[in-house]
């Protein structure tokens, strides 16, 4: 079986593509077709357009988490796929803020209400729990952190639909997903933005699916900001688990990037916009 992505957003871009902060990943396992977070803007779209995607093949979009940057090109590619199963979490349409605590809040919520969505032909599926997309291929559903040393990122805020206009408070993340992937060799988990950190993410698909093989890893791994310990940890923890390949992206952090490409040599990959990995060893 062969595992194919197709990055559309990323921070970073190879030669001929665009990019922005953001991340949006096509991502075709077994003939079926999802796309993992939109981008921000119409990047994603424009890129895909480059690769000649054919976006009505895609049977199902995933939503990561609420953040502006992971769903601000969604009605951009909602234009060009049709009415299309939308997968997430209830919470993703919470308002959301990041807070330096003092300059005003940058609101970094979803551009559009789900009725708005639904209009442009969004059909939802909004779940707390794991949600089998296809055979074989599973969101995480919420993730408890139990890792001593991954932490919820404090500049980041959240007021629910019923406490609008009210103290904003240290948003929980619960709407944070990630998928897993089942093949031959183990899991192969997709990362929008791992906030709730890739070893307890890691940890709880090992949990909920029984297969203690890890395969790889794509995507973000928010440790921009982690000290070096957590990033060596967080290493070892990829070794323990046999991660074969890590294709960073996003919000992963340049320290983190180097670590891990040092750690990993031929494993590791710069995963940004435009670039097409295949994996047909699995």
């Amino acid at each position: 079986m062969t595992l194919q992505i197709t990055t559309l957003c990323e921070n970073t871009a190879t030669f001929g593509y665009k990019a922005e902060w953001g991340l949006s990943m096509l991502v075709n396992y077994n003939d079926f077709t999802f796309l993992l977070d939109t981008g921000m803007t119409d990047i994603g779209v424009q890129n895909g357009l480059k690769h000649n995607i054919d976006f009505k093949s895609i049977n199902s979009i995933v939503l990561s988490h609420g953040h502006l940057d992971h769903t601000g090109g969604l009605s951009y590619f909602l234009e060009h796929t049709g009415p299309v199963n939308v997968i997430g979490h209830p919470d993703i349409f919470n308002r959301k803020f990041s807070t330096n605590h003092q300059a005003p809040d940058d609101d970094i919520s979803m551009p559009f209400t789900k009725n708005e969505y639904e209009k442009m032909g969004a059909l939802f599926t909004l779940a707390k729990d794991p949600v089998e997309i296809a055979p074989g291929i599973i969101t995480s559903g919420e993730v408890k952190m139990e890792t001593p040393f991954e932490k919820l990122d404090s500049s980041l805020l959240s007021e629910t639909p019923k406490n609008q206009n009210s103290k904003r408070v240290l948003d929980n993340l619960n709407d944070d997903l990630s998928i897993a992937i089942s093949t031959p060799k183990g899991l192969f988990i997709l990362l929008g933005c791992a906030h709730k950190g890739p070893v307890n993410i890691i940890k709880h698909f090992i949990k909920i699916t029984g297969e203690k093989r890890v395969y790889g890893v794509a995507g973000g791994l928010h440790m921009s900001r982690a000290n070096e310990q957590r990033i060596k940890e967080t290493s070892s923890f990829f070794k323990e688990c046999g991660i074969n390949k890590v294709a960073s992206s996003h919000c992963t952090g340049f320290n983190a990037t180097s670590y891990l490409s040092k750690e990993f040599q031929t494993g590791f990959i710069h995963n940004n916009s435009g670039k097409k990995l295949i994996f047909d060893e699995l």
